[in-house]
């Protein structure tokens, strides 16, 4: 009957491979972990504002962009990603979002200027908001019926990250400098990108289309940033 079961859930969705070995554990381990990174990175940025913006000579108002584009990037990017991970599978998706986070880390902590800065944290928070889904797939079908509880267990670590986040800045600015709270996010996404590589199960997604509201998202993001806007110009 098992057998049965799991053989009409591949025909279901192709190329979904049910892992029932303890393997399953560690790739939950390794996608929470780069669900934490991308948690941490809301609020890491808080203490080392003072210090940032002493050190690229930036206005307060395009300080607080480097928070709040964050922000921003992650809401427009969750919705997409989830879409583009069913039809191209999560592993992938997964993958790519490391590379773009590691990547876009490294040159946030090279800038020299706050104006550029800013949107290179917007390209960090698009690939920290596409975790979240695929992340969350892959751990739906690593645990099968268990998915519930490991679920549970995984979007805790979203709030902790935040939670924890100005702490890790604020160490980082005292024994370091604010280019190490990018810094460090570099080898954490290498490991991700090779563990992922390598332990991660393969998903070919579903073949059929999926229709993606890019004019929504488009006008949604437009919204905020305006009201972002807004709040940031001096008074």
């Amino acid at each position: 009957m098992t057998a049965r079961l799991e053989a009409v859930t591949t025909a279901v969705v192709p190329g979904l491979a049910i892992d029932r070995s303890p393997r399953r554990n560690v790739v939950f381990a390794v996608v929470s972990l780069a669900l934490f990174m991308a948690s941490v990175d809301q609020t890491i940025v808080a203490t080392a504002l003072g210090t940032l913006q002493h050190d690229l000579h930036a206005p307060i108002n395009w300080g607080g962009w480097t928070i709040t584009i964050y922000a921003l990037g992650q809401i427009i990017a969750m919705p997409l990603a989830g879409k583009i991970s069913d039809s191209y599978g999560r592993k992938r998706i997964f993958l790519v979002a490391a590379a773009v986070f590691t990547v876009s880390s490294l040159c946030c902590g090279l800038v020299t200027s706050i104006y550029l800065l800013v949107p290179l944290r917007a390209l960090q928070s698009l690939g920290g908001g596409a975790f979240m889904p695929s992340a969350t797939g892959i751990v739906s079908d690593a645990f099968g019926r268990d998915r519930d509880r490991a679920l549970g267990m995984f979007t805790s670590i979203f709030p902790i990250g935040g939670i924890v986040g100005p702490a890790i800045g604020g160490l980082f600015v005292q024994y370091w400098s604010w280019r190490g709270i990018f810094f460090v996010n570099v080898p954490i996404g290498i490991l991700l990108i090779v563990l992922g590589l390598r332990l991660i199960p393969r998903d070919g997604g579903r073949p059929a289309r999926q229709r993606f509201d890019l004019i929504g998202v488009s006008l949604l993001g437009l919204l905020l940033l305006s009201i972002m806007y807004g709040v940031h110009q001096p008074r």
